[in-house]
């Protein structure tokens, strides 16, 4: 996460924008405090997603997730859009996982994509 080191390089799309777009979509990432699925959450936002929840076990998110939260909220051509969201929850409780999506659904009015990288 070099990137988000130095929080004075300007945040601006890349090819998303076009050829991977995923425009006002809305994502629940699992595992997605760190790592892989951090980086995930990270390309659904620039790809357009209006709202990607990270998923994972920590009652309150890292050090590198908010330098990503920061990182995307400063992001050129966003228009406002895109978000990345924390959930504590563990993923190994398939009736709370149900809750939570259909939760995320009731908010967001849909849910698109679902990346299950907890544990990787």
């Amino acid at each position: 996460m070099m990137i988000c080191n130095n929080l004075l390089i300007a945040s601006v799309p890349t090819l998303f924008s076009h050829e991977f777009s995923l425009a006002d979509r809305v994502a629940l990432v699992s595992g997605g405090n760190r790592g892989i699925g951090l980086e995930m959450a990270m390309t659904l936002v620039e790809a357009g997603a209006r709202a990607v929840y990270c998923i994972d076990l920590p009652k309150q998110p890292g050090e590198e997730w908010n330098k990503v939260k920061e990182y995307l909220e400063r992001m050129e051509g966003k228009a406002g859009q895109g978000r990345l969201e924390y959930l504590s929850a563990d993923v190994r409780d398939q009736g709370s996982m149900w809750k939570l999506g259909e939760a995320i659904g009731d908010r967001e009015g849909r849910m698109d994509v679902c990346w299950p990288l907890r544990g990787f």
